[in-house]
């Protein structure tokens, strides 16, 4: 049979949001507790075995591999260290002094030689300035009395030249004053002042010459003075004092390097001996249970989720609908104790029924609503005790509802339908009925559900091997005659056997969560719609596996079952 390609579409859809589908996974890993317990267990004693046998194995292994360390010892090295520096120290202070002596000492002699010569210089100075400040009073004010107090100077004073100039300036002076204040022009007079300003432009001149010869003197002083500073008189040689203080510093210098050498060599043995320590230690045994306890959760839920993400089941109805395609159903799986029932009626129906839970309730309302009379409705799951329980609750509701309800069970391998009504093996089943043992009517078994209310019940019985294609074509024509004398038959079937022998009836599949493959669901699924079968919808059981009566093998007959024969079987 080829299956479609709508498996790969699925996983897509399923996969749509990433972080639901991983909550969804991770729900379905702590759903599995005895998994997650038995998976822990070996995890935990391996980490903890581990843990303890490790660090004394590498506590044994240091020990003979590594050897302690010798700690090299200091103090030898920081004696000669401190005596390099107190070599070094008096040899800077020896060169030192004696270079301050040699300072002191060449300062002196050029204080004495800079005495003799200051004093000429000094006088040469202002001899300059005092002439500079006259040549820039005639230059601004070219009168008579600036050009005579040019001549009259200290540095002009004794100068023949000078002194001529004078006289004459006098003279022409003494001839102006002659023609008073009204001969201003008269040309004698123009003539005597145009004569007098000759003069005082020859004593301006003679002056300028003069002051450039001070200059002259001037800077020939400096030049001694300097020449006499740079004469260095003779001092004591420091060039042994040099070399001692750099053979000290060089020693010093060795010194520290060794220093620093054998602290390095001395932090690497304490390192060495730190870390042999630290191998050597052992946590303590709380610690150690505490962090396997961990570790192994972790381990243990991280291969389960890989296990689930590769293999994924189904998780919630969203899941279930996406997978097979139609409507889900939630069925809280619960099983009612018969100490407190007080009506006779419920004591009497069997554990594992439940007729009044919501679930069946719209179960059955959804298959009467789609399902003509006398038709089939075929139940098939991946968990045989899971599909005959919903199967013979299927019927309960039915048969509440007053209506002829037959319920069938071909699953001849698990026999799930007679488990969960508790009946017993001795009871003729399906496989009589098949082998030309008994009849129908031998077969058919009332089983109690309510108040004045029972259904038909033809267990599967136990059929070590496989229906055959003659086999399965005569227990297809044995369902067809036997429904169309009631008003609903239910047929819990494997899903094999449903494609071959019930193909075409309406189908009711059956899902446990956390524990049915999303795969096998789809394949379920596809199977049922390849061979021409309605899917009505998916019937999630959200507990876990249901538990059947231990009186099954015992020959006792369960209460609500009775062996008397149905009045609408021929």
């Amino acid at each position: 049979m080829q299956l479609s390609t709508r498996s790969p579409t699925l996983t897509r859809r399923l996969r749509a949001s990433r972080s639901r589908w991983w909550g969804a996974r991770a729900r379905n890993v702590l759903a599995r507790k005895g998994q997650l317990a038995a998976l822990l267990a070996p995890v935990f004693l391996g980490l903890a075995t581990a843990f303890l046998v490790i660090p004394a194995g590498a506590r044994k292994m240091l020990a003979h591999t590594h050897a302690a360390e010798q700690v090299d010892d200091t103090i030898s090295l920081l004696r000669a260290e401190t005596r390099a520096r107190l070599d070094l120290a008096a040899a800077d202070s020896m060169l030192a002094l004696q270079r301050q002596r040699r300072r002191d000492a060449e300062a002196e002699e050029r204080g004495s030689r800079d005495r003799e010569t200051s004093h000429g210089a000094d006088s040469l100075g202002r001899l300059v300035v005092a002439l500079d400040a006259l040549i820039a009073r005639a230059a601004n004010a070219p009168l008579l009395e600036s050009y005579r107090a040019i001549a009259e100077s200290p540095a002009l004073r004794g100068n023949p030249r000078i002194g001529a100039l004078l006289d004459s300036l006098s003279d022409v002076d003494r001839e102006r004053d002659e023609f008073g204040t009204g001969a201003a022009v008269d040309p004698v007079f123009v003539a005597l002042t145009t004569r007098a300003n000759v003069l005082g432009r020859e004593i301006v001149a003679a002056a300028n010459e003069a002051r450039a010869g001070l200059r002259r003197a001037q800077l020939a002083a400096s030049r001694s003075r300097a020449t006499s500073r740079d004469t260095m008189i003779e001092l004591p040689d420091t060039i042994a004092l040099a070399l001692a203080r750099d053979t000290a510093r060089a020693l010093l210098a060795e010194v520290v390097r060794a220093t620093a050498q054998a602290r390095r060599l001395n932090e690497t043995a304490r390192s060495l001996a730190s870390a042999e320590r630290a191998a050597n230690r052992i946590a303590p045994v709380s610690a150690i249970l505490i962090g396997s306890v961990v570790l192994a959760l972790v381990l243990a839920f991280g291969l389960l989720l890989v296990r689930e993400a590769r293999s994924p089941r189904i998780a919630d109805l969203g899941e279930a609908e996406l997978a097979a395609d139609a409507h889900a159903l939630g069925v809280v799986g619960r099983t009612i104790s018969q100490s407190h029932v007080r009506r006779r009626a419920d004591r009497e129906r069997p554990s594992s029924l439940d007729p009044e839970q919501d679930a069946y309730r719209l179960l059955a309302w959804h298959a009467s609503a789609h399902v003509p009379p006398r038709s089939r409705v075929v139940v098939v799951g991946d968990e045989p005790v899971v599909a005959g329980t919903v199967a013979a609750n299927l019927a309960a509701v039915l048969a509440n509802e007053a209506r002829s309800v037959l319920l069938l069970d071909i699953d001849f391998l698990s026999n799930p339908v007679a488990r969960a009504l508790s009946i017993r093996r001795a009871v003729a089943g399906m496989v009589d009925i098949l082998g030309n043992r008994r009849q129908w009517s031998e077969a058919v078994i009332a089983v109690t559900v309510g108040r004045g209310n029972s259904m038909d019940c033809i267990p599967a019985g136990i059929r070590p091997r496989a229906v055959g294609p003659s086999e399965g074509e005569a227990l297809r024509a044995e369902i067809q005659r036997a429904s169309r004398r009631y008003d609903m038959t239910v047929v819990n079937a494997p899903l094999e056997l449903a494609g071959r022998v019930l193909s075409g009836e309406d189908a009711v599949i059956c899902a446990r969560r956390t524990s049915t493959k999303v795969s096998t669901l789809v394949r379920s699924a596809e199977r049922l719609r390849l061979g021409g079968s309605q899917i009505l919808c998916v019937a999630l059981w959200e507990r876990k596996k249901p538990t059947t009566n231990r009186n099954v093998d015992d020959g006792t007959v369960p209460p609500g079952a009775s062996t008397h024969r149905h009045s609408q079987v021929a």
